[in-house]
């Protein structure tokens, strides 16, 4: 019985040889593919958290409509496990460049501000107020380029600012943004793209009002 089972399965397998050859490769190839993931994923992990290190990335953002208080600022500095902390200020907006008009996401940079360092890719760092950089969005810069020139066009927004006219000096990336994926605007449905701006640019008005405070926060 066991001969016979051992000759049937032979001839079987010499009958359909080019299929049972096919599942052979494809369990060799499927195992290699896993074996090539399993691999790699260390690397990666690892690349990414120098990259993460080398750029002071923020280990924790705290987000608020309503702004901080002193108060606040103080109890998460307090905090024993905080080893540095910086607020900045987001809003979004509309800006007209020539005849084309974008949704911005605008977020202060903060010159002494060491987390989340910015590469940057072309041109340079702002130096005026009136001067600032773009984050390289994920379907390229298009007619955003070096030099263009962008007005905030909604008056709510003209009260965010010092200057409702900027220049566009250099190109950069964010490792608060490493992937092309970004979510919805607060206004609009058109997803944003990132400005930086002088925190000098940022209107004081706006400090008063509703807006997006954030906190960059590093644990010791």
């Amino acid at each position: 019985m066991k001969n016979l089972f051992q000759r049937s399965s032979r001839r079987n397998i010499q009958a359909t040889f080019s299929r049972y050859l096919s599942l052979i490769l494809v369990s060799f190839l499927g195992a290699g593919m896993l074996a090539g993931l399993l691999a790699i994923a260390p690397d990666m992990k690892s690349t990414a958290d120098e990259y993460f290190q080398e750029k002071n990335t923020a280990d924790l953002k705290i987000s608020s409509p309503l702004g901080f208080t002193d108060e606040d600022l103080t109890r998460v500095k307090e905090n024993k496990n905080v080893a540095t902390i910086t607020a900045s200020q987001t809003f979004d907006g509309v800006a007209q460049f020539g005849a084309s008009s974008y949704t911005l996401r605008v977020q202060e940079l903060v010159a002494a501000d060491k987390m989340n360092q910015l590469t940057l890719k072309q041109g340079r760092l702002p130096e005026k107020a009136n001067e600032a950089v773009i984050v390289i969005p994920p379907d390229g810069l298009k007619d955003l380029k070096i030099g263009v020139e962008g007005t905030f066009d909604t008056a709510d927004t003209k009260s965010y600012v010092a200057d409702s006219t900027f220049k566009i000096v250099g190109v950069v990336t964010s490792p608060l943004y490493p992937t092309i994926s970004k979510e919805l605007p607060v206004r609009g449905k058109e997803r944003w793209i990132l400005f930086y701006l002088p925190r000098r640019q940022v209107s004081s008005r706006l400090r008063l009002i509703p807006f997006m405070c954030n906190l960059k926060i590093r644990i010791s």
